[in-house]
């Protein structure tokens, strides 16, 4: 509610409201706005997409500045507005360095533009906007839509697959594959964070669910799915437009020191003429491609952001503004985790008629906010007034200080002197799906242990009809060459065996009481050692200890210098000692 409050009246103010009526306004004119402090261009853009919607196209300087930018807009508009558009590759211009999860992002948001019907809101960063993009007929004609009680064939499905450069595989755990099993179809397409799972009935789609690629099992029915390939790779000349082409024209450009950037994109297309040349060889697209084909010039970026309505902040703007606005802001003061000069500061605002803000979304932070304020020795009033504040819980990037508005806002990270991280979205990737990964590279021979049969050979994979459709499975041999299949919806079940280096291990025969005889007995001898541990703990409980006292504001201080935040484990860790600590028993 606060966060609404906060939007609320920086849309009644009179510099918002005029600039969403030029928002709203036919016409490309150049708006600069003067005076933003912090992370003040955020709630200024935020309180716009809300009054007006619109296309909006935000640039930062880099991507880090460009990841907190889309941070502080999700944080003050909530989860799944704001796209972030990253660009190709691993390192800086890295063209020889392709990441398939930025891949897989840049996609999306193209989906996305393309299939947009009013507004939406992207933020992104030099080297993502000079890569260039498919264009929207070259996308549409390499989409596929999967809709539930559909007809469609695997045989069709396949060719499409094919066509487009997707791995068959025998399980699918990244981007740009796909497996078939029988009438069951997995699909990793670049649109979707999450594989996706179809089913088929006599050529009719009768179920469609994303799934798990490090477990394979299912997660989450849906209703369509749109499938689309690497947008990347394998494309030809006459596919490739700029970004700026690809996006709407009533799409409002929003840039941070545009000067700057123009001058980065400049230098940084020169160094990689001078490393690559005029043309280069790309391993991923097996072609030679020649650099105007795959990036923007700094002008020619320019001239296409020219055609756009564009709002430029920061010290260093490009174009000449139509209009500007001025708003009268300055930084918070340092603290440097002087609280006594925060309650000094905050009972000044208090007294100039501010409304003082604390933005955080760690609710560790905040308690302890209100325990120093409670245990400093000091009256926590000034000239008769009740200190007021509060405490939001989300956060910000850096504070500001409104003088119009008269809004004071402070970041607890800030206050603490901590280190404030940013958070990306993070798809699926190879290396997290761990289990199958493993699976994945066994070979035949490997040993493997089975959850209720025991240690087995991995003997491959093999296809079965399995009432009436065909599934892949694993074959597994036992003591006696007994054989056993387990369907890939079973991998849970199954893991690479780890025992002493260097030995073999005993297969377990198939049908025998061997197995189950030893996890009984290891069963045994972890009630066994649970027993024991019982038996100390109740003497511990019988006997008297030194009880330590609760935190005081010295502990909360000192908790609170520490650069970064605890992670969940840690915090329950220190929690526990703590509590141990101050009971009369020993620990």
């Amino acid at each position: 509610m606060i966060i609404q409050e906060l939007l609320r009246k920086y849309q009644e103010s009179q510099n918002v409201r005029f600039l969403s009526k030029g928002i709203a306004a036919p016409g490309k004119n150049k708006i600069l706005l003067s005076g933003l402090t912090g992370s003040a261009d955020a709630v200024i853009a935020a309180a716009l997409q809300q009054l007006v919607p619109h296309p909006a196209l935000y640039i930062a300087g880099d991507k880090e500045e460009a990841a907190y930018f889309q941070n502080n807009l999700e944080n003050l508009l909530g989860q799944n507005k704001v796209l972030f558009f990253p660009a190709s590759y691993k390192k800086t211009f890295s063209i020889d360095q392709i990441d398939n999860n930025n891949v897989l992002q840049r996609a999306e948001v193209l989906t996305r533009i393309s299939k947009a019907t009013d507004h939406f809101m992207i933020v992104s960063y030099p080297e993502a906007i000079v890569e260039k993009v498919v264009t929207k007929r070259t996308l549409e004609r390499n989409t596929m839509e999967a809709t539930k009680g559909e007809k469609l064939s695997i045989a069709f499905l396949t060719e499409f697959m094919e066509e487009n450069g997707f791995d068959r595989t025998e399980f699918v755990y990244e981007p740009g594959q796909y497996a078939v099993r029988g009438g069951i179809i997995d699909v990793y397409s670049f649109a979707h964070e999450m594989p996706f799972r179809i089913e088929l009935e006599n050529d009719t789609i009768e179920s469609i669910r994303t799934f798990d690629p490090s477990t394979q099992l299912s997660e989450t029915m849906m209703a369509f799915v749109t499938i689309i390939p690497n947008v990347q790779k394998g494309l030809v000349r006459e596919e490739h437009q700029s970004f700026f082409d690809f996006i709407p024209e009533n799409t409002v450009v929003y840039a941070r020191n545009l000067e700057y950037i123009s001058v980065f994109i400049r230098n940084s297309y020169n160094e990689i003429k001078e490393k690559y040349g005029e043309a280069y060889y790309s391993e991923e697209q097996q072609a030679e491609l020649k650099l105007s084909e795959v990036f923007d010039t700094a002008e020619h970026t320019l001239d296409r952001i020219n055609a756009h309505r564009v709002i430029e902040h920061g010290e260093k703007n490009h174009f000449r503004p139509d209009e500007t606005f001025t708003f009268r802001m300055s930084p918070p003061v340092r603290f440097n985790k002087n609280f006594d000069l925060l309650l000094i500061q905050l009972f000044k605002d208090q007294q100039e008629k501010y409304s003082s803000l604390i933005f955080s979304d760690s609710p560790k932070q905040t308690e302890r906010i209100y325990s120093i304020f409670e245990d400093i020795q000091k009256p926590a009033e000034y000239k008769g007034k009740q200190l007021q504040f509060s405490v939001v819980n989300t956060a910000l990037h850096e504070g500001f200080i409104d003088h119009d508005l008269k809004f004071a806002c402070y970041t607890d990270h800030q206050i603490f002197d901590r280190y404030h991280r940013f958070r990306l979205k993070k798809n699926y990737s190879k290396s997290e799906a761990i289990t199958l990964k493993d699976l994945y590279s066994l070979k035949p021979g490997d040993f493997v242990t089975h959850i209720d049969h025991g240690v087995g050979r991995f003997a491959g994979l093999e296809t079965m009809d399995v009432s009436g459709k065909q599934q892949e499975s694993i074959r597994l041999v036992y003591k006696d060459n007994d054989i056993l299949y387990i369907s890939i919806h079973s991998l849970h079940r199954i893991a690479r065996f780890t025992g002493k280096e260097g030995t073999s291990p005993t297969l377990n025969k198939l049908g025998s009481t061997a197995w189950s005889t030893l996890k009984l007995k290891t069963k045994k001898k972890v009630k066994d050692i649970a027993k024991d541990l019982i038996e100390l703990y109740a003497k511990r409980k019988a006997q008297k200890g030194f009880a330590f006292t609760k935190d005081t504001y010295l502990q909360t201080e000192l908790e609170a210098s520490f650069i970064y935040e605890d992670t969940p484990d840690q915090v329950k860790s220190t929690r526990d000692f703590k509590k141990d600590m101050e009971r009369d028993f020993p620990m």
